[in-house]
């Protein structure tokens, strides 16, 4: 079963593909939720805050103001405000 699934992200100004992902975190509008490959089709409101992306077991973090996130099983579309990756040292 593949563990993988494709991430896009839309803002106003850009389209962004992410690739393959194992995981994606992101502030709901209740709290953070998860989605990994196969989650059940959704669509749930973001909020302001991180928005976290594992691939091949590293993490990369952007910020959002906030926005909604389209599931599939084969893939997620965020469409957002706004989405700027977060420099984590």
């Amino acid at each position: 079963m593949n563990k993988m699934f494709q991430i896009d992200v839309i803002t106003p100004i850009n389209t962004t593909n992410l690739g393959n992902s194992d995981y994606l975190r992101a502030p709901g509008l209740d709290g953070l939720f998860g989605v990994q490959a196969k989650h059940v089709n959704s669509i749930i409101s973001i909020g302001a805050g991180e928005i976290k992306v594992t691939r091949e077991g590293n993490d990369t973090f952007f910020k959002t103001n906030g926005g909604y996130a389209d599931i599939k099983s084969e893939g997620v579309i965020l469409i957002l405000e706004t989405f700027e990756e977060i420099n984590k040292n």
